[in-house]
């Protein structure tokens, strides 16, 4: 059986002693985001051996996409550094010739 602590997975049987700790902290993450009672059935369900693979299987899917993200924020800082700075942070100055109002009271809207 699990047992959940400050939303993380704990092996509390001898049933799962066999996890490393790397996959008792992958099931821990998705025990967080799928429910302990939806990985403790795929646990439970499962031999050793598939269990193993399971895990392995979610890490796979971890890296992958972690490797993406970087791969992601590589391809906008590069495309940052070539094309320059999308905008600048100095003002730009002008100046305006305003004359005063020399007409009547008639002449207001």
């Amino acid at each position: 059986m699990l047992e959940v602590k400050d939303d993380s997975f704990h092996v509390t049987c001898e049933g799962y002693s066999h996890l490393s700790d790397s996959e008792s902290e992958e099931v821990g993450r998705m025990s967080v985001l799928m429910g302990v009672p939806a990985i403790s059935g795929m646990l439970e369900s499962l031999s050793r051996e598939q269990q193993h693979a399971a895990i392995n299987k979610l890490l796979q899917g971890e890296l992958a996409v972690r490797r993406q993200m970087i791969a992601l924020l590589q391809q906008q800082g590069s495309h940052q550094s070539m094309g320059g700075p999308t905008h600048t942070c100095r003002p730009e100055i002008f100046k305006i010739d305003i004359s005063m109002y020399k007409g009547t009271d008639e002449d207001l809207f």
